[in-house]
């Protein structure tokens, strides 16, 4: 079962802004950084409010009324006609079977 993921941070060990912030069983907040392989675990709700105050406010997106449009189909390349089929033989004597 993944762990729920709220938002991304900045990890306070490379400075990477790609850290995400995630929730563990407990509901206490989680740290994991891939570009250091850093985790931060909180274990109190002090240390948890910390490690919420370093989330980065996502852009958010104004809903959207229409549904996106169908992408346009792509058109095949015609394929070449099939060689014209020649009558078996038995090669150097030419005879047809």
């Amino acid at each position: 079962m993944a762990a729920e993921t709220i938002g991304r941070c900045r990890c306070p060990l490379c400075s990477s802004d790609r850290a995400r912030l995630s929730l563990a069983k407990s509901k206490l907040s989680v740290l994991t950084c891939n570009a250091c392989n850093f985790q931060g675990f909180s274990r109190s709700d002090r240390s948890d409010e910390k490690l919420r105050a370093l989330l980065i406010a996502e852009p958010i997106e104004p809903p959207r009324d229409d549904p996106p449009a169908p992408p346009a189909p792509v058109a095949a390349a015609p394929q070449p006609a099939p060689a014209p089929r020649t009558p078996m033989s038995w090669g150097v004597l030419g005879h047809v079977i």
